[in-house]
C-alpha cells in the first residue's frame, strides 16, 4: 500500500512539474514579439488639448498580437510625467528576421 501511495506521489510530482515547465514555455513565449516585413503604414491622427501644462505626449505604439501575427496600433495619449524621468518613444528596428517594434519606455 505504501508503494502505491509512493508511486501515486512520484507521478503527481512529475506531472505538477511538467504543467509548470509548460506553463513558464508559454508565459515567455507569449511576452516575445514578432517580425513582419514591412512596418504598418503610418496613420496621422490630431492629437486633443493637453490636459495639463506638464504632461507629456506619449506617441502611437503597438502591440503583438499572436493569433493574427501582426502589429495592432494603440492611439497615443497624454500622461503624468515620470519625475526625474523622460520619455523615449517606440521605434521599428530591423533585423535579420524582419522589423519589430521597440515600445517607448521612461527613463
Amino acid at each position: 500500500m505504501i508503494l502505491i501511495k509512493n508511486l501515486n506521489t512520484n507521478i503527481m510530482k512529475k506531472l505538477i512539474f511538467f504543467i509548470s515547465l509548460a506553463g513558464f514555455a508559454s508565459l515567455f513565449t507569449s511576452c516575445s514579439a514578432g517580425y513582419v516585413e514591412e512596418e504598418p503604414t503610418y496613420v496621422v491622427v490630431s492629437r486633443p488639448q493637453q490636459p495639463h501644462p506638464t504632461y507629456v505626449w506619449v506617441g502611437d505604439d503597438y502591440t503583438w498580437n499572436r493569433q493574427t501575427r501582426v502589429y495592432v496600433r494603440r492611439e497615443g495619449t497624454w500622461v503624468a510625467p515620470n519625475r526625474g524621468r523622460t520619455y523615449a518613444p517606440g521605434y521599428w528596428r530591423k533585423t535579420n528576421r524582419g522589423n519589430q517594434w521597440v515600445s517607448g519606455r521612461w527613463r
